[in-house]
């Protein structure tokens, strides 16, 4: 009897952790079982940098768009960006999802939120760190986390896991 095996290499669910810039707070971003045809990514938050086994907070399930371009903030909130490139100042380009409960409140940022932004600046690109917002057009914009956190508006509230 032979045994076919696939032609492509098999390789296991990407998996790591993303610590916050004073390292108060860490999550761990990992492909989902559940994906099927879709990719998710299961988000866990951790008290603390380690990820650390008994350490999490809150665990939800994210698309995989989302998780791309995931980090952290020192205060537990996490923070996307949807694309590297805008090209319209009324879309989302960020997204903060912030636990509360069972659930999880949505705000959502627009390029025409980001304070200093001309509004002749056209297709920015757009790339975030642990420590903020760039917007990479001349002069370089840069909004930090903490004032990332307050711009845009809240949506919905999505539900999620407690740990």
């Amino acid at each position: 009897m032979v045994a076919l095996l696939p032609a492509w290499p098999l390789t296991a669910a990407r998996a790591e952790c993303r610590s916050s810039a004073s390292g108060t707070r860490s999550i761990d971003v990992r492909l989902s079982q559940a994906s099927g045809y879709l990719c998710l990514s299961l988000v866990r938050l951790f008290d603390g940098a380690s990820c650390g086994p008994g350490s999490a907070l809150f665990s939800a399930t994210f698309g995989c768009s989302e998780t791309d371009r995931m980090v952290v903030t020192d205060r537990g909130r996490l923070v996307s960006l949807l694309a590297p490139r805008a090209s319209r100042r009324e879309w989302d380009i960020v997204r903060i999802f912030e636990p509360d409960g069972d659930h999880m409140i949505v705000r959502a940022v627009r390029l025409a939120d980001l304070p200093g932004l001309a509004p002749a600046i056209r297709r920015p690109r757009l790339a975030l760190d642990a420590s903020g917002l760039r917007v990479l057009v001349e002069p370089q914009l840069f909004v930090p986390l903490s004032t990332l956190e307050t711009l845009g508006s809240v949506g919905v509230r999505r539900s999620a896991h407690s740990r």
